[in-house]
């Protein structure tokens, strides 16, 4: 298992970003997405509230990582702080209720675009800096099991005072949402009309989840010309139909129902949210 880093470690907190397609990461192969794209993403829950924006997210990271050093130099060993990436838009939901985007899917198919190249930056430069798991300086930043050293106290650090609140719950509520949002009327309706669609092209699934996970898409090296056809017939009928936009609503309904059947839980997990946020913030300031 990879070592919680001190950017998995504040993502933790919040392991879904949603339930549909992924695929394995071809991204050299094609040029990365314009920030126009990226903005057609956006697809806003109400769960998300409750989340590190993007935004935020680079706060704690940044923070973490100062904290982290100073663990580090107070131990006598040296560490490099790495500069957060920041995609242009929160881009959470962006595969939640399938291919949504034709231009995307014309040019990765299934397969997800390339992060930014802030983000690429911060990954080239996490993994050059921890590629060593068994040196004496990794083993002080993540400790034996990966889960501990000067990281952890820093995560730790940025929590202090926080509620505490279980996480799976979260994740399982998260997942709930998704499920009932299937079953509901409007959403079998535009479903078959949704399949109808890409049956024109002779594509047979039950649902775009279904459509994106075909082992097909992912069984080669490159990002096939079969994929990418398949993925622009999915995302057209998604647009034609109306499929994500009721979608979308239907599931904003059952999880504004589950917050309000849940109210402490989630109180507690905004909590959290502004306490690490604000710890974060308290700690770059003090540079």
């Amino acid at each position: 298992m990879r070592k919680l880093s001190t950017l998995s470690l504040l993502l933790s907190f919040f392991l879904i970003e949603g339930c549909a397609s992924g695929g394995s990461d071809k991204s050299d192969e094609v040029a990365e997405p314009t920030a126009r794209a990226r903005a057609e993403w956006k697809i806003d829950l109400p769960f998300d509230e409750y989340q590190l924006s993007s935004s935020e997210g680079a706060v704690v990271f940044a923070a973490q990582e100062r904290l982290t050093a100073d663990c580090m130099r107070s131990t006598g060993a040296n560490w490099k702080e790495i500069r957060p990436g920041v995609e242009e838009v929160s881009s959470r939901n962006k595969r939640r209720y399938g291919v949504i985007d034709e231009g995307i899917a014309a040019s990765y198919g299934y397969h997800m675009p390339p992060p930014g190249p802030e983000v690429l930056q911060r990954l080239k430069e996490e993994q050059e800096r921890e590629k060593d798991p068994n040196s004496k300086i990794y083993l002080k930043a993540f400790g034996e099991d990966g889960f501990g050293g000067c990281a952890r106290w820093a995560y730790e650090n940025l929590l202090e005072g926080a509620p505490g609140a279980d996480l799976d719950l979260y994740n399982e509520l998260n997942r709930k949402s998704f499920r009932m949002s299937m079953e509901t009327p409007k959403v079998e309706k535009v479903m078959t009309e949704w399949r109808k669609c890409v049956s024109r092209g002779n594509y047979r699934y039950v649902s775009p989840i279904e459509m994106s996970s075909d082992s097909r898409w992912f069984s080669g090296k490159a990002i096939s010309g079969n994929e990418k056809k398949a993925a622009v017939v999915d995302a057209k009928c998604n647009r034609k139909v109306g499929l994500a936009a009721i979608w979308v609503q239907q599931e904003a309904k059952i999880q504004r129902n589950l917050i309000g059947a849940n109210v402490k839980y989630f109180d507690d997990l905004k909590e959290i949210r502004e306490i690490n946020v604000s710890a974060a913030r308290k700690v770059l300031r003090a540079e």
